[in-house]
């Protein structure tokens, strides 16, 4: 139909917040949480950033098994990290853009893509610690990469470049 994305959204809502089982509603969420990721990408057109993030979050909470979304979080953050010159935003962004693309890692079924997306999320990780300024962030840099660890190409080198990083992590005072 050509309702607007919004007004779409509410309806879909509406009828889920009637389904009785506990299934429907949950297929009732994945179709509405394909609505969110529409409009997150609308929002992203018009350069509206902050709305984009919200509306694939909320794709998130409402399928969060569905690795697409957190690819497009993931896309959202590590690709505005070049587009700011404040180091603490950097520094968001790359913590960010590592767990969605972990996450999206984690859920991805196709190995190609998996090993991509496990990839991008070791190379945010590592450039997250690379720029670690405090005892809290050296503490974040610890947790993100033991966290991003597991999805890093096995055959690749950065298993080895995120073990590296943490002996560093582990050396700095």
């Amino acid at each position: 139909s050509n309702l607007p994305l919004g007004e779409k959204i509410r309806r879909y809502e509406d009828l889920r917040d009637k389904l009785q089982s506990e299934e429907s509603r949950r297929s009732a969420n994945r179709d509405i949480a394909v609505l969110y990721e529409q409009a997150g990408k609308v929002a992203l057109q018009k350069g509206n950033l902050i709305g984009a993030e919200s509306y694939f979050k909320e794709a998130v909470r409402l399928d969060p098994e569905n690795s697409a979304y957190y690819t497009d979080l993931g896309d959202l953050y590590t690709g505005s990290v070049n587009r700011t010159f404040n180091v603490i935003q950097r520094s968001e962004l790359l913590h960010s853009g590592a767990k969605a693309w972990a996450n999206a890692a984690r859920y991805e079924l196709d190995a190609t893509r998996r090993e991509q997306y496990g990839r991008t999320a070791v190379q945010a990780a590592l450039l997250f610690a690379a720029g670690v300024q405090t005892e809290e962030q050296r503490e974040q840099a610890r947790e993100l990469l033991v966290a991003v660890r597991p999805y890093a190409p096995m055959n690749g080198a950065e298993i080895q470049q995120v073990d590296q990083m943490l002996d560093r992590l582990r050396g700095w005072n």
